[in-house]
């Protein structure tokens, strides 16, 4: 399916294999679309919680300490590999 427009302006659906005009089904245009749905109610029960600090900049993330972990094994390895070319 392709998009193309009619003389008069109007956006159709057009097969692409034998360029008939296909109608758009009645089921999308009963729904709405999904930007347009609002939430009524709120998770946020106070105005200063939106406020509220919740990163803690103290605390090494979870990938930090991988990262050092990964890190001081590389180096382990590194340093055996070049401990057992110095000895041959």
């Amino acid at each position: 399916v392709t998009y193309s427009f009619l003389e008069d302006g109007t956006k159709v659906r057009i097969s692409k294999r034998s360029g008939a005009i296909i109608p758009k089904p009645d089921i999308l245009t009963q729904r709405n679309p999904r930007n347009l749905v609002s939430s009524k109610d709120s998770d946020t029960i106070e105005d200063g919680e939106v406020w509220e600090a919740t990163y803690d900049a103290d605390r090494p993330s979870k990938w930090a300490a991988m990262r050092e972990e990964l890190l001081k094994t590389l180096e382990e390895k590194q340093g055996a590999t070049n401990n057992a070319a110095t000895s041959s």
